[in-house]
């Protein structure tokens, strides 16, 4: 097997020598991983030796966030750039919705295209299943996937949600469809469709760099595994996240065979915090506050970790917070790839990445605008988060799912809440009455936000608004 080589050289390399390199680009987004499911973010899990093997020589992020705390929404900032709400897309979207990414937003592989790129993805797409907005119509040159969450199908694990839902059904490139009848099946295609596409991209006679973006469906429940399941003492969904590791062993393998390691840019992170309600089929969110679909950082802090051998720091621990919208501008600039989007949020990263030194751009925006749907709930500056009143779906304290049944949930009012995330990572302590003065800035912050991409809890709609695509006629695509 190819194993990584450790690197213990400080190593930083220029946005110019980057563009003339014209690295391959593996792009990993597993659905719903939290932020404790990678032993190089949690100590206490032990089954993740790859991923924590190019943590080690690579780049990790400790503050790098999801745009929004759930499927959809998260998934149109990590292609666009942008907000979810400049792009229009709020929620997760469910079967025959006529909403879907607009194809006039420019995607991550229609960004990198401009560059000469050979774009490729597998996996969850989950931003439109009507054929206007499926990923071989937003830029990419092939897909095998699903066009949303594995759950959406009669076999949902609440029999009267499953009954609203038809059957699923794995799209392949050529335009034929493969009926979903397990979630091991989901988990299998997947890491079989990567590795197909990974050695026909990498393999001999290849010429053109590509843009390969696995969007996992997995660990989002139901959980699936591709093989049957080993007798270890490891639960059911550490043997999930256990078998994600060897996949990505895997691909890191047959890079290294086919001779494309080293020029080959890998990024590795998730869609939003764990799915809390399934107790024992779900991640976890480690020492941070409540998962998925809430915007407590368990549910927007997630995982980040950026591999490319012998060309950024190995080891280097990055502390300056960052989000999924600022993936796009970061290889637009790598690339002096065409960036056709004048209005997105996003910003180049790369200084954190190589060591360079932090603009004052990137030092002092503020950091970040946290919309759940429609509802901006909260505002970061520094290590400062201010939260709006909104109600939230509360999981702790609540009985938990069990073996891929959903456990309890109610939601919750709160209040004006401002908390110190470099001393209170647990948001427990609200200072906003000891802080009026940082209150107003950041309420200041928070409303300027507001006349630009709107708040339903304000009842704005927001000047810089973009709409989504939307079909008049809904073809029953599956």
């Amino acid at each position: 097997m190819n194993r990584l080589v450790p690197v213990f050289l400080t190593i930083t390399i220029s946005l110019a020598a980057v563009a003339q390199q014209k690295p391959n680009i593996l792009l990993i987004n597993f659905d719903d991983m939290g932020y404790a499911d990678l032993g190089c973010y949690e100590p206490s899990v032990t089954y993740t030796p790859r991923i924590d093997e190019i943590a080690r020589q690579g780049v990790r992020f400790t503050d790098f966030y999801a745009s929004q705390p759930v499927c959809s929404a998260s998934r149109a900032s990590l292609m666009t750039g942008a907000y979810a709400n400049r792009v229009g897309i709020h929620h997760a979207l469910g079967p025959r919705n006529p909403i879907g990414l607009n194809p006039h937003e420019q995607t991550l592989a229609e960004l990198v295209k401009t560059a000469g790129y050979r774009t490729s993805m597998v996996g969850k797409w989950h931003l439109g299943d009507q054929p206007a907005f499926l990923p071989k119509n937003q830029g990419f040159d092939f897909f095998e996937g699903v066009p949303y969450s594995h759950d959406m199908w009669p076999n949902h694990p609440n029999p009267a949600q499953g009954k609203q839902y038809g059957e699923l059904f794995w799209l392949h490139n050529n335009g034929e469809k493969t009926r979903v009848e397990s979630a091991d099946s989901v988990m299998a295609w997947t890491n079989r469709e990567v590795d197909r596409e990974l050695s026909r991209l990498s393999g001999r006679g290849h010429q053109q760099p590509f843009f390969l973006y696995v969007a996992h469906p997995l660990p989002h429940v139901p959980l699936g595994l591709d093989r049957q399941p080993t007798p270890a003492n490891k639960s059911v969904y550490g043997q999930v996240i256990g078998r994600l590791d060897e996949a990505v062993g895997h691909w890191i393998d047959l890079l290294g065979k086919n001779g494309q390691l080293e020029n080959t840019l890998i990024i590795l992170t998730s869609d939003n915090g764990p799915w809390l309600q399934y107790g024992n089929h779900a991640g976890s969110a480690g020492r941070f506050r409540e998962g998925k679909g809430t915007t407590w950082e368990g549910g927007v802090r997630v995982p980040a970790i950026f591999y490319w051998k012998g060309k950024i720091p190995a080891g280097k621990l990055v502390q300056g917070a960052a989000m999924n919208i600022d993936i796009l501008p970061t290889i637009s600039s790598l690339l002096s790839a065409k960036q056709e989007n004048s209005l997105i949020d996003g910003k180049n990263i790369w200084p954190f990445i190589s060591g360079e030194k932090i603009p004052d751009d990137l030092a002092t925006r503020p950091l970040f605008f946290y919309y759940e749907t429609n509802q901006l709930q909260a505002v970061r500056w520094k290590n400062w988060k201010l939260y709006f009143p909104h109600a939230y779906r509360k999981t702790e304290g609540l009985l938990p799912g069990n073996n891929g049944k959903p456990g309890a949930e109610k939601y919750v009012p709160m209040e004006l809440e401002l908390y110190d995330l470099a001393n209170d990572i647990n948001e427990r302590s609200n200072l906003a009455g000891q802080q009026p003065q940082l209150v107003k800035e950041l309420e200041e912050m928070a409303a300027e936000m507001r006349r630009k991409l709107g708040d339903a809890l304000t009842n704005q709609t927001g000047k810089e608004n973009r709409l989504p695509g939307r079909v008049e006629q809904q073809n029953d695509l599956l």
